[in-house]
């Protein structure tokens, strides 16, 4: 399983690799992203790698491959936000601890989840 493309409201953003491999190009339009379109599409693939209890697990004894750990579209979505550059997963809930979630359900067809934006300061009731 791969993500094969990002829609924003600008338009289309293309991605290239293979499965979970954290690597490949992106493009708009058949040529490389500017910063600036970038930087939407890392906002969005950073937000996802947040709402995201998957994994990576790069080739070794298990597989020659890479393979996602947990579910196959979470980690489908981490490789799409390393191939664009986003934070490491493990920095980012780090950075930005989970405080809430709300699992994914049918009926809302999403997952949601509360970070902590600034951890630096100090949290509610300390």
């Amino acid at each position: 399983m791969g993500v094969q493309q990002v829609r924003l409201p600008s338009g289309a953003v293309g991605l290239s690799g293979a499965g979970y491999e954290p690597y490949g190009d992106l493009d708009i339009e058949g040529r490389p992203p500017t910063a600036e379109q970038l930087r939407p599409v890392r906002e969005l693939l950073t937000a996802v790698s947040l709402c995201n209890d998957a994994g990576l697990r790069p080739p070794g004894e298990r597989s020659d491959v890479w393979t996602a750990v947990g579910d196959p579209m979470e980690a489908a979505l981490l490789a799409a936000a390393a191939k664009a550059g986003c934070p490491d997963p493990a920095e980012l809930r780090r950075t930005h601890p989970r405080t809430g979630e709300a699992p994914f359900d049918s009926l809302r067809k999403r997952m949601t989840t509360l970070h902590r934006n600034h951890p630096h300061l100090p949290q509610r009731g300390t």
